[in-house]
């Protein structure tokens, strides 16, 4: 029976490594994903038990944002070659503060070209504690590849930070999510609003429109099929979500 070369077992070694860190990454994706609905639905008054969450689709979606990653991506590299420098000066601090904010921007302006979005101050502030979450993780990440001691550190604090921070940034987008929307379908009789699709249905919440601004009372929920409701798809300058 013919022996692996040793470039083989090397080939064979990354595979391995490369199965296992996709599992656990799409583990903690799925994960992440979840707190986003949950916060979606919280805000809502949606239970999370009538909602068949699509996690493929949802991790499609995450795809959509590539050029978003590429550029944190990018900025985490940049500042951790900053970090790599002995000297701490002003210079230093300065260079990273603008490659933050240069990044911020151009995540915005990403989005924007979707035009899916109403952007305001609550969610660009959401927005930017999700953005500076994830280049804090890149950038210890990125600063732990030259020693595996240190990536071991560098990976533990990452995964503390992700739960410690990530997961209330995250809830937080989702929470106010609906208020970044711009367009809903809505109900002939203006009463009622698409929240979520699950399969054949739809879940619909209670609302109120005046002057082209949108209004969640949330007094009212209905799950109804496809077949069952005429649908209007409207847009809104504005949006409010009132708790019962």
């Amino acid at each position: 029976m013919k022996k692996e070369t040793s470039s083989e077992q090397n080939i064979t070694f990354l595979l391995k490594v490369f199965a296992t860190f996709m599992s656990i990454a799409s583990a903690i994706l799925c994960f992440m994903i979840f707190i986003y609905w949950k916060g979606y639905a919280d805000n809502l008054g949606i239970n999370t038990n009538s909602m068949d969450i699509s996690y493929k689709e949802n991790i499609y979606i995450i795809l959509l944002a590539s050029p978003n990653l590429i550029v944190l991506f990018a900025t985490s590299l940049f500042i951790s070659k900053l970090f790599s420098h002995k000297q701490r000066n002003k210079e230093i601090i300065k260079k990273i503060f603008l490659a933050v904010s240069i990044t911020f921007v151009l995540n915005i302006y990403i989005l924007y070209c979707y035009k899916s979005f109403l952007f305001n101050i609550k969610f660009i502030y959401s927005l930017l504690k999700v953005h500076i979450v994830l280049l804090i993780i890149g950038v210890l990440i990125i600063l732990s590849m030259p020693s595996s001691k240190n990536q071991k550190y560098s990976v533990v604090i990452s995964l503390i930070l992700l739960i410690v921070l990530g997961m209330p940034s995250v809830y937080s987008v989702g929470y106010e999510s609906i208020k970044s929307q711009i367009t809903f379908q809505v109900t002939k009789n203006n009463e009622y609003v698409v929240v979520y699709t699950n399969n054949d249905k739809y879940i619909l919440n209670s609302v109120l429109i005046k002057n082209n601004k949108l209004i969640f009372t949330n007094k009212t929920q209905k799950i109804v099929d496809f077949n069952n409701v005429e649908l209007i798809k409207r847009k809104f300058h504005n949006v409010e979500v009132r708790n019962p």
